[in-house]
């Protein structure tokens, strides 16, 4: 395999949004320009990797419309356009129950919440 797909491989791991964002991506002309140079393995690699960041960026768009009131999905899926990991998505969407959960807990007790983290 060609060290420059490999490198891009490893690339997509650490920097996704770099490989899906909408129209020409940062790396969209050198794969353009090498494309006919790959071999058929290195293709799929290169179409793979691109298709997993894709799905995840999509499971990351569920995750927040869950996590997110009806009024807010709309407006926060045409003009988001980071990805988040999987660590990310997951850390975001915890911190985002925890809120809710301390919100809900506040307004049916006076005592302080023994859960929330100090700062």
């Amino acid at each position: 395999m060609l060290a420059g797909v490999e490198i891009l491989l490893e690339r997509m791991k650490t920097n996704p949004e770099e490989f899906i964002e909408g129209g020409m991506t940062k790396w969209s002309r050198v794969i353009d320009r090498a494309w006919e140079v790959l071999g058929e393995e290195e293709r799929n690699a290169l179409q793979d990797a691109i298709r997993s960041a894709k799905r995840d960026h999509f499971s990351g768009e569920v995750m927040r419309v869950l996590a997110q009131g009806h009024d807010e999905i709309e407006n926060n899926l045409v003009t988001h356009s980071a990805i988040l990991s999987k660590k990310s998505m997951m850390n975001q969407t915890t911190k985002l129950l925890s809120d809710e959960f301390d919100k809900a807990y506040a307004a049916q007790n006076t005592t302080s919440n023994p859960y929330q983290q100090r700062k």
